[in-house]
């Protein structure tokens, strides 16, 4: 067995695990506007105090704070067709980078306990992103798979990501409350 070096490396870490405060904070705004269609808005800040994350015990490393705009509505095709559509936009910016991810699904609401979306979506400059959902009462199934195309095709041989959803959203309201006051974009 032969020792590994690293030239101008540090002997060691001086620290082997980290515990900092982190800061995070956000709004949404959602509307409904009527009953198929609605409208949601949000901004969303994290790392706002940039801690430290340097594993060497300087101060060189701080985390970017992190901001994220993200707007969607979905748009219902009258009040008594099951069909809407479901556009949305995220914009991030952390440090020197930033992400720019669209979307569209159709859904087909088959009454009020289930319903089925299924669409794509692109994050700008890096990949395709097909999708399918299954809503029923609660709680919802998702699954998504990034389609790389980007030069990031060469590390990844040209094998995207899996994603798999479980949400559940539980109602603070009775249901007939919840249907009339809340609009989730989700």
């Amino acid at each position: 067995m032969g020792k590994v070096s690293i030239p101008d490396f540090p002997v060691g870490f001086s620290r082997t695990s980290l515990f900092y405060l982190d800061i995070s904070a956000g709004l949404n705004f959602s509307i409904a506007l009527g009953k198929n269609s609605g409208v949601s808005f949000g901004v969303g800040a994290y790392h706002l105090n940039q801690p430290n994350v340097s594993f060497l015990g300087d101060d060189g490393e701080k985390l970017y704070s992190r901001w994220v705009v993200q707007g969607s509505g979905e748009i219902g095709f009258g009040e008594d067709l099951p069909l809407s559509i479901i556009p949305s936009v995220v914009f991030m910016y952390q440090g020197p980078h930033n992400e720019i991810t669209g979307s569209i699904m159709a859904k087909w609401k088959a009454n009020e306990d289930f319903a089925i979306s299924g669409g794509i979506g692109y994050r700008t400059s890096d990949a395709f992103i097909p999708m399918i959902r299954i809503d029923y009462k609660i709680a919802s199934l998702a699954f998504s798979y990034d389609m790389n195309n980007s030069t990031l095709n060469t590390a990844s041989n040209s094998n995207g990501g899996m994603e798999l959803s479980l949400i559940f959203r539980p109602s603070i309201f009775n249901e007939k409350q919840a249907c009339q006051t809340i609009f989730c974009p989700y």
